[in-house]
């Protein structure tokens, strides 16, 4: 735990504005959590964030019941992520997780969306539910890997022309004019 906690300072020193500290994620080569994943251990964050400047944010939260937790223990952001959709069949997605979250949170730190969103439409979608920021992670990699940064830029491109389409169809002049009236989604069956 110190060598992290000292990996974060360094990287506090060397300009970082934020911590992300990922939890619950599958280590390498086994099964994805189960729907019954143990809740983040918060005194090993809580230790890893001792003495730190910055923000610290933590992924891979899934429930109001976590992200309540968060919040009393003062992290500063959330990131809904179920690591790009590899929890098993019928988990809980990203997308479903995201306003029972940020009803939870009410607005006291950003909830930000990660998991699988490729399109504009997913981005849409999220921050209809109660995220604030979706990040886009597969398709910069996609974009990097074939063009380099113009890749990289593009595929950002497209994703925000995507997303300003999509939202003057549901009827929004901006962002800040979306509420969960204007979609209707339904949890796939096992």
């Amino acid at each position: 735990m110190n060598a992290v906690r000292a990996q974060a300072q360094q990287a506090v020193k060397l300009g970082c504005k934020a911590l992300v500290i990922t939890v619950g994620t599958p280590p390498a080569g086994k099964p994805a959590p189960s729907k019954n994943n143990p809740a983040p251990d918060w005194s090993a964050i809580d230790k890893i964030r001792q003495g730190l400047t910055v923000p610290v944010v933590i992924k891979g939260i899934m429930t109001a019941e976590e992200a309540d937790s968060g919040v009393k223990r003062g992290i500063q952001g959330i990131v809904v992520s179920n690591y790009g959709g590899r929890y098993p069949r019928g988990s809980t997605s990203s997308l479903m997780a995201i306003s029972p979250i940020a009803d939870a949170v009410g607005g006291k730190i950003p909830v930000l969306a990660d998991g699988g969103f490729v399109r504009g439409t997913d981005m849409l979608k999220a921050l209809i539910m109660g995220a604030k920021a979706v990040l886009l992670t597969r398709p910069a990699l996609w974009g990097l890997a074939v063009y380099g940064a113009a890749g990289v830029q593009s595929v950002m491109e497209m994703a925000q022309t995507e997303l300003a389409r999509n939202t003057a169809m549901v009827g929004a002049a901006t962002l800040k004019g979306l509420n969960r009236n204007m979609i209707k989604i339904h949890a796939k069956k096992p």
